[in-house]
């Protein structure tokens, strides 16, 4: 056999043998998250809402979108895996319209906000740290109630009394259970087994900041490509009607009547387990109705129909890329 014979065939063995290796790659793969201390990632959510609600014959309806934008700074990787943020607040922005009544507020305008939306800019340049698992649960938050704190002594009120209902309001929308569940919408839950084209998962998980909801999610791998997986997201929302809620105002005890549906579409990357993009819709309907406290059942309960339209984009990316 030539030399150049000999050259020839050793150039086929190896496209050869390089293609069975391909072939031979992984079959599946594990959804886990490995973050490097030091990364830095930029992460914005858009949250776009319609809700429409009655009481006594007089319909209300309100749009709204807000815009929050994160600086996330890996600051410690565990040998457990367990993985701590230092999540920073770099832009707000928020648009209202409510019964034809336009209001807005952006902190990149780097003007002063109306009173309406007081108090929103000096969240800009606040932290706090946030320590979650390899499967992408949330287990502890730290430092969000000193910084609700001292974002509401900061706007001025003047009093206790104002200072401490901004401070509620402030937790209420923005707090650790808003937190939790803004991951858990964005980023699912991940499963303990391997993964590949075709395999699902279920979670069960319930919302707690607008209202109570049961939520029962299915996750389907689409495709898996170039080291980025897709999954689909569909799920049904559930309220417990059975179940009174007491506290909240001390005229009426409230029970939530309502369902819908959720869909949606993760990008993730396999490497890093990070989410790249995640775009989520919601529906949900039904009834809220006011109750008596006194009162020991519901036939005299104050209905009032109610929907809401929720689209939420999560996009994740790297400093510098």
């Amino acid at each position: 056999m030539s030399r150049s014979v000999r050259l020839w065939a050793s150039g086929v063995l190896a496209v050869f043998l390089m293609a069975l290796l391909a072939a031979c790659g992984p079959s599946t793969f594990t959804l886990r998250l490995h973050l490097k201390q030091g990364d830095v990632y930029k992460v914005t959510t858009v949250t776009n809402q319609h809700i429409s609600q009655e009481i006594m014959g007089q319909k209300m309806t309100l749009d709204q979108k807000m815009t929050m934008e994160y600086r996330w700074e890996v600051t410690q990787v565990a040998e457990n895996g367990n993985t701590t943020v230092k999540v920073t607040y770099t832009r707000v922005a928020m648009e209202q319209d409510q019964g034809g009544q336009k209001r807005s507020f952006d902190t990149a305008s780097g003007q002063e906000p109306p009173d309406f939306f007081k108090g929103l800019d000096l969240l800009v340049g606040k932290s706090f740290s946030m320590e979650f698992t390899p499967k992408g649960e949330v287990v502890k938050i730290d430092g969000l109630d000193e910084m609700f704190r001292q974002v509401a002594e900061g706007v001025g009120f003047g009093d206790k009394e104002s200072t401490d209902a901004f401070y509620k309001a402030l937790t209420d929308s923005f707090g650790e259970d808003a937190i939790t569940e803004q991951f858990k919408t964005a980023f699912g839950d991940y499963p303990d087994t391997p993964l590949k084209v075709g395999s699902t998962w279920t979670t069960d998980s319930q919302l707690k900041v607008t209202f109570p909801l049961d939520v029962h999610a299915t996750y389907t791998v689409k495709s898996w490509q170039d080291n980025q997986a897709v999954i689909a997201m569909e799920a049904t929302l559930k309220s417990d009607a059975t179940k009174r809620e007491t506290g909240q105002n001390p005229l009426f005890d409230v029970i939530y009547d309502l369902s819908g549906t959720q869909q949606g579409t993760l990008t993730v990357d396999v490497g890093t387990g990070l989410l790249r993009e995640s775009q989520v819709t919601q529906h949900v309907e039904g009834k809220v109705l006011l109750v008596d406290p006194k009162s020991k059942d519901n036939t005299d309960a104050l209905p009032m129909p109610f929907s809401m339209d929720t689209d939420i984009t999560t996009t994740v990316a790297k400093q510098g890329q």
